[in-house]
């Protein structure tokens, strides 16, 4: 099921900020997020430019959120090195994304980002 339409357009609203906030616009030749939005889940990803000219960006899951309709409330996950998701349990599910982003801002646990 996919999300509802106002929470998606808040929820890429929030994310669009958050990516370009995030990233230094000086920086964004070397490094940059994305998110994508798939059914109920929203993927960000961290992104480097290639070693050589020619070769694709990389792209790393850093975190994903998961929004349940039935609670209208979105859980926080982390990536581990073989891509597989898991909670994050230093947050509770909240209705708004903010808190769960500033959460991924601030790292505390340093699992979201790599650089």
């Amino acid at each position: 099921m996919p999300l509802p339409e106002i929470v998606r357009r808040r929820a890429e609203q929030l994310l669009f900020g958050f990516c370009q906030l995030r990233v230094p616009q000086g920086a964004r030749e070397q490094y940059r997020l994305e998110f994508r939005i798939r059914g109920n889940t929203v993927t960000l990803y961290e992104c480097h430019a290639p070693w050589r000219s020619g070769q694709a960006w990389s792209r790393m899951p850093s975190a994903q959120f998961r929004f349940d309709p039935d609670e209208l409330a979105w859980t926080l996950y982390w990536a581990d090195r073989n891509g597989r998701w898991h909670l994050y349990d230093n947050v509770v599910p909240t209705p708004d994304l903010t808190d769960l982003l500033a959460e991924v801002n601030a790292d505390p646990t340093g699992i979201f980002f790599v650089g």
